[in-house]
């Protein structure tokens, strides 16, 4: 629970009524008691649930607020900020702020590695993401192998192990290798026409949640391979959930394939209602690299909208400034 919590925010199920109540009242016990890491920990996650819900910019003044409680009298950062670390790091990530992504991820690791060693487990997912962004596939499948070796390291859970392959699952659609996508695919039973999900140690509740995000992955496939019909299925199935989950990266992204399936489909008008679902979703938190990640599909349905939201005209060039090729522009055969 606790990868998931850092790693895979979004797939985790709707935080129960008066957790940030809840949360605050312990960090309140925790600094009346002088547990610096007790209070540490507490502000980290009350920052996790934010971002979580899309609060982005609020999740960052909780996680500057954990950096500068965690650190010594001469100022020096205690291992447990590498948490507080990350989470800046994945928050710069997302606002396409690559050289203090990378700062604040490869300190935060770093830090984290001294504390506990699983607990750098996000860190590397966020770092093989980053290297991606910065077209070095190399890199980011050799620190997707270091993330494989720690997840096999620890044993008490299957968990990790799985949100690695369904991670690199995802990378590896960027980087064309479709073969290893289908065979990830084949043995997580996902292909099959009635799947059956195999149990993992982490729970039932975990399970469901891991194979909703393995369904998404499974869109984006169905996708480069030009399969609308099983594309969009798998993404209106799922969206209903993530909403109730208030999920707002994971509806963003969706909202983002289903614009680029109507694309396909040459139905512009679904495609633009889409990609104004998935604005007025990222536009408080200012999200971008979901939307820059898709490259000139989405960019080009951007620039078709501008006109016609003036009053997002600022957020839409703060998308389009810097949008690479997208890998769903070249779709290779199917294996």
């Amino acid at each position: 629970a606790w990868i998931l919590s850092v790693t895979y925010p979004d797939m985790l199920e709707h935080p129960p009524e008066g957790e940030s109540t809840t949360l605050e009242e312990a960090a309140q016990i925790g600094r009346e008691a002088g547990n610096l890491m007790v209070t540490v920990s507490i502000k980290c996650e009350q920052a996790h649930t934010l971002r979580r819900l899309g609060r982005l910019h609020e999740a960052k003044v909780l996680y500057e607020e954990a950096l500068a409680l965690a650190v010594d009298k001469r100022g020096r950062p205690y291992p447990i900020a590498g948490e507080a670390l990350m989470g800046l790091g994945q928050l710069a990530l997302e606002w396409n702020d690559l050289e203090l992504a990378e700062d604040h991820l490869l300190a935060g690791i770093e830090k984290t590695l001294l504390w506990r060693e699983i607990a750098a487990f996000s860190g590397y997912l966020l770092l093989a993401q980053l290297r991606q962004v910065q077209g070095d596939a190399a890199g980011a499948d050799a620190i997707m192998e270091e993330a494989r070796q720690l997840a096999l390291r620890f044993d008490a859970s299957e968990y990790d192990d799985l949100i690695v392959a369904a991670y690199r699952a995802r990378l590896w659609i960027d980087q064309g290798k479709l073969d290893e996508v289908y065979r990830w695919a084949e043995a997580r039973g996902l292909l099959d026409e009635d799947p059956v999900v195999q149990p993992v140690q982490a729970g039932e509740d975990y399970r469901e949640m891991l194979r909703f995000y393995e369904e998404i992955v499974l869109a984006r496939l169905w996708l480069v391979q030009g399969e609308t019909e099983a594309s969009l299925a798998l993404l209106d199935k799922n969206l209903p959930r993530f909403e109730a989950w208030r999920r707002v990266r994971l509806l963003i992204e969706g909202q983002l394939l289903r614009a680029q399936v109507f694309i396909q489909r040459n139905d512009g008008e679904a495609a633009l209602d889409a990609l104004r679902q998935a604005l007025s979703l990222g536009e408080p938190g200012e999200y971008r690299r979901v939307f820059i990640d898709e490259g000139e599909p989405i960019a080009r349905l951007l620039s078709r909208l501008k006109p016609q939201n003036p009053g997002q005209q600022t957020y839409i060039n703060s998308l389009l400034l810097t949008t690479p090729p997208s890998p769903l522009s070249t779709r290779p055969s199917q294996p």
